[in-house]
Order: structure tokens, then sequence, then C-alpha cells
């Protein structure tokens, strides 16, 4: 049958001293199916018994979880999913119109083109489109230097997770959500990131397309940046890159997103 993200997620909030499981719980199964799914696969009886497979599933999933939080490369990332962003979405999502060009944004990302169905953004008011073209124009001030996505990190299993942006030297590293980047990459593969620091938003630009200076969108640094541990430094980490996802999703599974978003 085999096990989703979401089941491990489930299996994650046994209680390791009980060997039990909360098997009627909503909060736990976030997805009703996953408790099928982790009896089928011998982890845990029907009883909510945690079986010695399941506590060593367990034990495996606590090891990755102290390696996410300090980061991995990003090669060795699984779970990208352009779609993500969609189907969590609780944020407002408004859009305007500058020129030719539609801008759709939620307060930390902003990109060019159409919303998602599943945003339900609705029209922004005068007052927001002209903020918009303010803020563009102060999220351009600085020396902007290419970056390429690095590491990936996670603070808990289903929890908030990023990727590191680093230049080439790795003297510059910046965080941002994972669902954003995803997102942005499954809009836009071609997408070329910049930055400058923590506190003015990465920039993803395709030439010839966009807004000014061919930016197709603008991704807010983590909130948290400045408290985070900075991930090791690789070796031969950009020849890696074309494995790090940096070409069209959809190629693994996490869906695409090209159609109609770079018209």
């Amino acid at each position: 049958m085999g096990l989703k993200l979401t089941d491990l997620i489930a299996l994650a909030k046994a209680d390791e001293k009980a060997r039990t499981i909360s098997i009627s719980s909503r909060e736990v199964f976030q997805d009703p199916s996953s408790r099928e799914r982790l009896i089928a696969e011998g982890l845990i009886t029907e009883k909510g018994e945690v079986t010695d497979a399941g506590m060593s599933a367990i034990r495996s999933i606590r090891k990755k979880e102290e390696a996410l939080k300090k980061g991995i490369p990003l090669s060795e990332r699984n779970n990208r999913d352009a779609k993500r962003l969609c189907r969590e979405s609780t944020e407002q999502w408004l859009f305007v119109m500058l020129g030719k060009d539609q801008i759709v944004t939620n307060g930390e990302l902003l990109f060019v083109g159409k919303p998602e169905p599943a945003m339900r953004a609705t029209r922004g008011d005068d007052d927001l489109r002209r903020k918009i073209p303010e803020v563009i124009k102060q999220c351009g001030k600085g020396g902007f230097k290419q970056l390429w996505p690095h590491s990936y990190q996670a603070f808990s299993l289903g929890g908030v997770d990023l990727v590191w942006m680093a230049d080439e030297t790795q003297g510059l590293m910046i965080p941002i959500l994972a669902k954003y980047f995803d997102f942005i990459f499954g809009r836009f593969p071609k997408s070329t990131f910049w930055g400058s620091g923590y506190d003015v938003p990465v920039q993803a630009k395709v030439r010839s397309k966009g807004i000014k200076d061919s930016v197709v969108a603008l991704i807010a640094t983590f909130e948290l940046a400045g408290q985070l541990e900075v991930p090791a430094k690789l070796e031969r980490w950009r020849d890696e890159v074309p494995k790090q996802g940096m070409s069209p999703m959809g190629e693994d599974g996490g869906g695409s997103l090209r159609e109609g978003a770079e018209e």
C-alpha cells in the first residue's frame, strides 16, 4: 500500500512510553485513510497499539526530525509539492491590475499572473493598487546577488519548513517558506532567484517577462530568519542544482502549475 507523509505525521503523535495512539482522534489522523494504511503496514493495531515495527518507524522519524532541524542538502528533499500552497492556504489573497499585468498577493508572496482558483482571490481596492508599485520599487533597492536553492530545513514533521537560498560563495544565505518556493517554481520553472539580505524579499525573475527588471514574484524572507541556525556549507552543491528542484514541477509527482502562468 505504501505510506504518505500524513501517515508518518500521525504516527509521530503516538505516545511512545505507552506505545499507544489515539485511534479515533481527528487531531492525530488528519487524513482518516492514514489509520487504515498504518494498520495495513503493521505499524499499529486496530485497537491503537503501536507494534514493534511501529516503534522502529517512530525512532527513524525522530532521527529524521533532528537532521531536518539542522538542515539537509536540498538534493535529499523528496516532498516538493507545487500545489501545497493552494491546498493549505488560509490567507486572504487579493489581486489588482497594474497596466496589463495582474498582480496577486497575500502580504508575504506577490506574483504576476492569474490567481489559482483555490486561492479564492478577491479584487483589491485602489489603496492596494497604489501601494504595490511602491512596494515593488522599495524591494528593488540594494545590491542583489543571484541565489540558488541550497538546503531544506523543517522544525517538525509536517510543521514549518524552509528552503535556504544561497549565493555562489554561500556567504549569503536566506530562508524562505518552502511552500512559497515550490509554488513559484511551479508557476515559473525558468526562474532565477535574487536576494540581498534578510530584510528584503527574494526576487524571482524570468527574462522578458514580469514587471520591473523581469521580476515575476517577490517572496518574503522567513520572519524569524535572524534567530535560526544557518545550515552548514556544502561541497560542490551547485553541481546538484538540477536535482534540487530547478526543473519544472510535475516531474516528481509534485504537480504542475505551469499552464497559463507565464502568459
